[in-house]
Parts: C-alpha cells; structure tokens; sequence
C-alpha cells in the first residue's frame, strides 16, 4: 500500500530536526547535558573533498554504506563548524509585497495552499497573511489587485482601502534578518515561553508581538477556531438593504429609519439591524414588523437606547451554523441587492467546520442567492505556512 506523508507530518520532523541542535527542558528551557557529555548534542557542519570528481557539474549519488557516511567523510573532511540552535532556523519561501498584485486569501478548504502567494513580507521585516482579496474597497468596488501595504502590528484584522484584510504574523527582528533572510527564503519560528519569560519581554519586542498574536484567541477564552472572516462566491441579487442615520428612536426595540427604498410592509422583516455609532453601536437584533408608511421598525432583542441620528444598517441575516460557538456576522447589499460586504461582529471559537446561510422573508428574491463561506483562520500560522526548508548561517 502506498504511504502517504502529509505536510503536517513533514512539518513535524523538521520541527525535530531543529530541536536536535540543542535539547532543552520542556519546563525550564535550559539545555540537556551533563557533566560526562553523554547528554549533549554537537552537530557540525563540515567542507571536504580536494580533489575534484570525474564531471564536477555532475557528482555521484550518496550512498548509505558505511564506508561512505562514516569512514570516507571523517577521510576527506578539512574544516568544519559546529552548528547551534541559534544558527539554524525554519524558513518559507520570500513573498515581497508588491503593489498591483492579485494575493490569494488564506482559507481552510484547500489542498494548494502551500503553492499560493498567501503571505508577504513588507520593507519594514512584517509578514502578513492575507485573509480577504474580494471586499468591497473605499470606492464601492470589489477588491481585486492590492494597492496599499499592511502596516502596523497586534492581534486585530488591517482592513487597507484597497479592500484587502490582512493578519500581521510576526517580525523578524533585525538579527534574524542579517542570519537568514535571503532573496529566496525568510525565517519562521513559534514564539515559547518558559517559566512565564519570553527571549525578549520589552514592549513591541519582535518576541513579544508576535507571542501576543499566537496567544491572542486563547487569552480571550476562545482557543482556535475562530470565524474572523467571510468568504463570497457568489453575492446574489435583489437582497433588500439599506444604510443611513435615526429619524427617531420610540425605545430600544422600536426606531423609525429613513426607509429611502423600504415602501412596502414588511419587506425587511427577518433581515437584521445593526446599529453603527452612538450607544448603541455594534449592537442590533432581527426585525419583527416593518411599517413602509411610517418607516417604524420593531427588532429584538433589545438594545442599549439608541438616540436620534445614531448610524445603522439594515440587510439580510447571517445564520453561522458548525461544531463551534458564538459566532456571529452581518451583512449588506449593494445597488443590485448583492451581497456587497459582511462584518464579523464575533468570531466565536473551536470551529472545525462552519456553513453560512443568508435569510430573508418571501418578499425578496429566493432565485440568486449568494455562496458565502466561513474561513475557519487559526490565531497564528500554526502549520498552515511552517514547511520543512532550513536556513543555515555559519
């Protein structure tokens, strides 16, 4: 029967691979030796070979006997360095950013991942994983090339105005760059901590923003798993949606909205309300009554009492289904009743699968509806981007 050898599993021997270099306690982080030496690990890089082979462009195949790996090394070897933890590192393929450029979303669903441009590192030694290529930008149309660089580090979602989001990984701080940045490679490491101490605990240490990423979900009680964005396929028509500013607020389950296209009676009832400014932003419910005369819409649950003027939204219900919990989005439409842009208002956590439906009542058309997919993102590259290439520096 033929093996068939995941890139976790790779992943997995490189990470071992690395450790052998220096041994350490898993609780105290210092290294494993002893006073014999029978403990310690030495590994050495070593040159050899004076004399050239038949055809140099060309040169015979290792082989695994003994005489070759042992005897015949140790007889041509002329210099060798040993070889530490400190000089060796994972590393993945270089990815500038660069303007102009189609970069592919990260999500969850794919076997090529790995031969995609979903990560880039910027001028300033950031890497960032792009989570959303097909927003809608700043001018109101669908993102497609990027034209404005991520910047900036922590743990939240960079929207740019080009309509792309972006999640910052980590830095490579400026000793790792003169190590093992070259035009073809960039290092990538996990972050640990031992004894509640990083390598480098100084605010905005390279160390430590990149720890706060990898731990940024579980220290918020979710763990991984997490629905941070929305992916769409298709966007459907003649979605009902509206977005615009209080013409009154009766309490905080009854508020009068501006209600431009809204004529008919109940036509946005089971869509969603969200409010986007004053006390009550970020909060919403789901319409129950709407009256297309008096632009009176009723919603619950209720809300912290909204006043006069607040911003709201108005679209179609985001119902996320999976094996998780807590999350929770929202959407609206454009012109032509597309789904034009969702929000996630909560990612939730533990999701391991995820579906999306978009609900709303019989007066609007059931015939085009859209295809969103959830993007189940983990809180730091995990093993959706280590793979096992090496960089030496000696």
């Amino acid at each position: 029967m033929a093996a068939l050898v995941t890139n976790k599993f790779r992943i997995h021997n490189a990470k071992q691979f690395i450790e052998a270099f220096d041994e350490v306690s898993f609780t105290s982080g210092a290294a494993v030796t002893d006073s014999s030496g029978l403990l310690n690990s030495n590994m050495y890089l070593f040159i050899g070979k004076v004399t050239g082979w038949s055809d140099d462009a060309s040169p015979p195949s290792p082989t695994d006997s003994v005489a070759n790996t042992h005897y015949e090394n140790w007889r041509d070897m002329i210099a060798a360095k040993k070889i530490t933890s400190s000089d060796v590192s994972h590393a993945i393929p270089r990815k500038n950013w660069t303007n102009n450029t189609n970069y592919f979303a990260y999500t969850d669903n794919t076997n090529t991942l790995f031969s995609q441009d979903f990560y880039v590192m910027t001028g300033d030694y950031n890497v960032y994983k792009c989570l959303s290529n097909s927003d809608s930008n700043s001018t109101g149309t669908e993102a497609s090339t990027s034209t404005t660089k991520p910047t900036g580090t922590g743990s939240s979602i960079i929207s740019t105005a080009d309509g792309y989001k972006w999640k910052f990984m980590y830095q490579i701080p400026a000793s790792d760059a003169l190590k093992f940045v070259t035009p073809n490679y960039i290092p990538v490491d996990t972050v640990r901590r031992s004894n509640g101490y990083l390598a480098n605990t100084y605010d905005n240490a390279p160390g430590q923003v990149q720890f706060d990423v990898e731990t940024a979900t579980a220290a918020s009680g979710g763990g991984n798993g997490a629905i941070e964005v929305v992916h769409i396929t298709t966007r459907g028509l003649k979605y009902l949606s509206e977005t615009g500013n209080l013409s009154g607020v009766t309490n905080t389950t009854v508020v009068t909205i501006t209600g431009t296209s809204l004529s008919a009676d109940d036509c946005i009832v089971n869509n969603d309300i969200y409010f986007t400014s004053g006390d009550a932003s970020g909060e919403g419910g789901t319409i129950t009554d709407y009256n297309g005369t008096t632009k009176v819409v009723t919603f619950t649950p209720a809300v912290t009492a909204p006043s006069s003027t607040d911003g709201y939204a108005i679209g179609p219900k985001v119902v996320i289904s999976g094996d998780g919990q807590g999350a929770n989005a929202r959407c609206i439409a454009n012109s032509t009743g597309g789904i034009n842009a969702t929000a996630i208002i909560s990612g939730g956590n533990n999701y391991s699968n995820a579906s999306i439906t978009v609900i709303s009542n019989a007066s609007q058309s059931n015939s085009f509806n859209p295809s969103p997919t959830a993007v189940l993102t983990p809180s730091w590259f995990r093993c959706s981007s280590r793979v096992g290439w090496f960089l030496y520096s000696y």
